[in-house]
């Protein structure tokens, strides 16, 4: 253990007599603390001269002045992109792995088990009847996006309608009027929200 001296020495900012309370002191408390501000101030204004330079943007090769060097893409478009990007290979990666596989396995199992508890009453006929009329266009944002791509969406959600049947035991009665086709997007922002019926015109 490092003893301290015990000796009185004067403050090197305002000249004042003071006890040393550590072999390093050159400073009173009062003192210590304005320095501790200038420093810190003058640590900033380096850090933000140095931070001032021209970055190339990753995805679209643009050159643009930044004041954060962290900083790697020009936009927020540029942005999105880079994310839904590595959304998808991180989806595509973590369905591979041991965890991904027991996790989309127990999820499919309740989508199984909560499917078991409704009664789908429209025929395969129905419903592609019902997609041949929406000529590709998602029902909620309207865009083309083809037969093909279109999903089936319960207008009252499956889960609620489980949380329905455990209350009551009654099973609820899906007729083609109570499905609709929305993309696979749409139908994922949607989630289990209960939302007003749109009509294919």
């Amino acid at each position: 253990m490092i003893k301290v001296k015990n000796e009185r020495i004067k403050c090197l900012f305002c000249g004042k007599d003071i006890q040393r309370t550590s072999n390093n002191q050159k400073y009173c408390l009062k003192c210590s603390f304005i320095k501790a501000k200038e420093s810190r101030n003058l640590f900033y204004k380096r850090k933000a001269n140095l931070k001032d330079k021209f970055v190339i943007c990753v995805i679209c090769g643009k050159k643009f002045e930044v004041k954060n060097k962290n900083i790697k893409y020009c936009s927020k478009k540029c942005l999105d992109f880079y994310y839904k990007n590595y959304r998808k290979k991180y989806r595509k990666h973590f369905a591979k792995t041991k965890k991904g596989r027991l996790y989309l396995r127990s999820k499919n199992n309740e989508r199984r088990a909560m499917k078991k508890n409704i009664l789908e009453l429209f025929t395969h006929e129905e419903w592609l009847q019902k997609l041949e009329k929406t000529r590709g266009f998602c029902l909620k944002c309207g865009k083309k996006v083809g037969i093909m791509k279109l999903s089936l969406d319960h207008i009252y959600p499956i889960s609620e309608a489980n949380k329905d049947y455990l209350k009551t035991g009654i099973k609820r009665k899906y007729f083609i009027k109570d499905v609709q086709p929305l993309c696979l997007r749409c139908n994922i922002v949607k989630r289990n929200k209960i939302e007003e019926k749109k009509e294919v015109s």
